[in-house]
């Protein structure tokens, strides 16, 4: 995964650095959603994800002191999730867009299994049926005699 950090009205420190990349890295193994990055290209090798992340404080001004924010964004070959969280410690808003793209990232995948499961429950079902069922269509009527796929 190839992270991108930006920083805005704020000198990022390696300090910084190092905890983005050991909080937004540890989610390449979520990177293989259902194939989503882990599919091979045509040329054999390993598509790549991409994350962008900015982390900064707001210019607004606040009573409470310095409020921060980070954003992420990752793109994959497929798809593309976005993420923001506002804390007043810098550490706290990493940990709260981390959090938000690993559930996002999850709720994905649970999605793509269950398109998954749904083709290969039809496959079964039109798998089983006898030779004289494919020739009068009998797999596709519903209850209403209408086409059921």
């Amino acid at each position: 995964m190839r992270i991108t950090i930006r920083g805005k009205n704020l000198e990022l420190t390696e300090e910084i650095k190092d905890y983005i990349n050991n909080k937004i890295g540890g989610l390449e193994k979520f990177s293989a959603l259902g194939g989503v990055a882990g599919e091979k290209e045509e040329g054999g090798s390993h598509s790549v994800s991409i994350a962008d992340v900015e982390v900064g404080v707001l210019t607004h001004h606040h009573k409470s002191g310095k409020i921060f924010i980070a954003a992420a964004t990752l793109t994959f070959p497929k798809n593309l999730i976005r993420a923001e969280a506002e804390a007043e410690d810098i550490y706290q808003a990493i940990d709260e867009v981390r959090d938000k793209l690993e559930m996002n990232m999850t709720s994905q995948k649970k999605g793509y299994i269950s398109r998954k499961h749904r083709a290969a429950l039809v496959w079964k079902k039109i798998k089983g049926l006898s030779p004289l069922a494919w020739l009068k269509n009998e797999f596709r009527k519903g209850k209403r005699g209408k086409e059921k796929f």
